[in-house]
């Protein structure tokens, strides 16, 4: 796949901080590796070599752990010095990257979709933003996202079904590249999301596989045996 991948790993973690009181939560410890390290194992067996880490909150953990980590994938690191918001974050990682296409991933969830599918399916769309979708199952945790016939309006029809957002993106670099705030610290759902929306050509990639979200204790400590079936 030619296409660079970003994954925002500069969180607190607070939701997390009782069970992980000394590491940034994308190194929560998931058997004998960090949590980060399954999502970046993950992107390289689907054909992505260059990976973008942004890194924030106790930033120096991950650098020295992933500064040497694999001859075969390219890891850079874009570092906040001070707090950016996910969206600040992402246009400041964009500086590392210089593929068409970019795909963004939250460094706190793991969604086992097909990326080749999905990158394919967002080519043959010319979509601005891409989102990986799939059954919205728990109302009470997650807001849905009203889609009809694979687009993604900014407000729910009669005709549409809301999904779930699985934290994964792709943008076309062209269009993100339009999107300007006066703010440094921002928000990626929030504020660029909504730029999009406004615009439409945002599309909805679904396909309704395992996910899950380590970023509250009860789902963390679920972690084990979900990673312990994808290896079987």
């Amino acid at each position: 796949m030619n296409i660079d991948a970003i994954l925002l790993a500069g969180g607190k973690g607070t939701r997390l901080r009782s069970a992980l009181p000394d590491l940034p939560k994308p190194m929560a410890p998931i058997m004998d590796k960090p949590f980060l390290e399954y999502l970046i194992l993950s992107l390289y067996n689907q054909g992505i070599s260059k990976i973008i880490l942004s890194i924030g909150y106790k930033k120096e953990i991950i650098k020295r752990y992933f500064c040497d980590y694999n001859p075969g994938i390219k890891i850079l690191f874009s570092e906040e010095n001070t707090p950016l918001g996910t969206g600040g974050a992402l246009l400041s990682a964009l500086n590392y990257s210089n593929s068409e296409n970019i795909m963004v991933l939250n460094g706190d969830t793991f969604f086992n979709i097909n990326l080749q599918k999905m990158y394919d399916f967002h080519l043959a769309n010319h979509s601005y933003l891409t989102i990986a979708t799939k059954k919205l199952n728990d109302k009470s945790r997650y807001l849905g996202l009203p889609v009809e016939n694979e687009r993604i309006l900014k407000k729910k029809t009669p005709n549409s079904s809301m999904l779930f957002n699985g934290g994964i993106y792709i943008f076309s670099r062209s269009a993100l590249n339009l999107f300007k705030s006066d703010k440094q610290f921002f928000s990626l759902e929030k504020e660029i999301f909504t730029y999009f929306f406004d615009r439409g050509h945002v599309h909805s990639y679904y396909e309704d596989k395992e996910f899950i979200d380590i970023g509250v204790p009860i789902d963390y400590f679920r972690a084990d045996q979900f990673f312990n079936q994808i290896k079987e």
